[in-house]
């Protein structure tokens, strides 16, 4: 085990720059990704999908005409919040830091009218 453990650790070492370890369960030589979702809704408010979540730092939101708007419009204000907080200090999660997110989307059982 002491072998493979080591053979890991160099294997990793020399291919830093591509491999993200989360998480290491030694004992089952088994090698996990995790990754924490960010679960958006989107829903339709007038004449706008309108896209959003609180609970990080504060409030993110975007609206747009289109729902493939929307969902880039959010990104780009979350991608914005986020390096405003790091530049001013806050005191965020380290996976929203680091990126390690996946952003899921679900909609609301509103439509446009």
């Amino acid at each position: 085990m002491k072998g493979s453990a080591s053979k890991l650790t160099t294997y990793c070492h020399s291919h830093i720059e591509a491999i993200k370890i989360l998480y290491l369960n030694l004992a089952e030589n088994k090698l996990y990704m995790i990754m924490k979702k960010l679960k958006v809704p989107i829903g339709w408010e007038g004449k706008n999908y309108c896209a959003g979540i609180g609970g990080i730092n504060g409030v993110v939101v975007a609206t747009h005409k289109t729902l493939e708007g929307v969902k880039k419009a959010f990104e780009f204000s979350l991608k914005l919040h986020i390096e405003s907080w790091i530049a001013d200090g806050d005191d965020i999660p380290e996976y929203i830091r680091q990126g390690d997110y996946k952003i899921e989307y679900e909609m609301k059982k509103s439509s446009p009218s």
